[in-house]
């Protein structure tokens, strides 16, 4: 029931005027994060959809831990997705996703903006039930 409440909760920027948007951010944040109840958020969706830039704001305005699984890949690695996903191939770099998917999954309170591709491994559907997921779509 939390996760269907959960996906109700939209503010439409561009539909609100603008000396009220960040009364309504406040707003919308306040009432997701009363529904998420501490939980975490995951985003999907593909690569450039804005998971990144949206997660660091959502993080921001519930006053969560932000965490992009493909920038802590490249802190780990010290090397590019591009670069381990050619040294790797596509399997290796999976496991590597997994990994810290599995990770960062098991933390409260936090946004997780996911790898593109981490819905394409059925394993980490199991990580993601951990808390609440939205896909984004189109541009950020």
């Amino acid at each position: 029931q939390r996760r269907r409440a959960a996906e109700g909760v939209v503010c439409d920027a561009s539909a609100v005027p603008s000396g009220a948007q960040a009364t309504a951010e406040a707003a919308a944040a306040a009432e997701l994060a009363e529904l998420l109840e501490g939980s975490s958020l995951f985003l999907i969706g593909m690569m450039g959809t804005g998971k990144s830039a949206v997660g660091k704001r959502v993080a921001a305005a519930l006053g969560y831990t932000f965490f992009d699984t493909d920038a802590l890949i490249e802190s780990v690695y010290k090397t590019t997705i591009q670069e381990l996903f050619a040294a790797e191939g596509e399997e290796g770099f999976r496991d590597v996703e997994s990994a810290v998917l599995c990770e960062v999954a098991s933390y409260k309170k936090c946004v997780i903006a996911t790898g593109g591709g981490t819905v394409k491994r059925r394993e980490n559907w199991m990580h993601l039930r951990n808390g609440v997921v939205a896909c984004l779509s189109g541009p950020p």
